[in-house]
């Protein structure tokens, strides 16, 4: 689930223009989709490495995997280091 937030915001800052990005808008166009695109596929490849290796991709037993409050806690924590960590790299290019 987070990683479609992100990877969503990614596509409408991409398309939204400026004026209408809202809080998506937070630095430089190309400064916001670099963030989106990196926090985006960051965040998918630790919730497919979180499940492990899922051969069968049946809808149902795909869900029931990622609803566990384990593999929940994991990604929740991964996404706030990522975007402490990406957030701090980024205040330091910029100064």
């Amino acid at each position: 689930l987070f990683s479609f937030a992100i990877v969503l915001a990614f596509f409408l800052r991409l398309l939204l223009p400026d004026r209408d990005a809202g809080l998506l808008a937070v630095r430089s166009k190309r400064i916001d989709l670099v963030t989106l695109g990196v926090l985006g596929l960051a965040v998918s490849l630790l919730a497919f490495l979180v499940l492990g290796p899922v051969v069968d991709l049946k809808l149902l037993g795909l869900f029931r995997v990622l609803f566990q409050p384990k593999a929940i806690a994991l990604t929740s924590a991964a996404a706030a280091v990522a975007v402490l960590v990406l957030g701090q790299w980024i205040n330091l290019l910029l100064l």
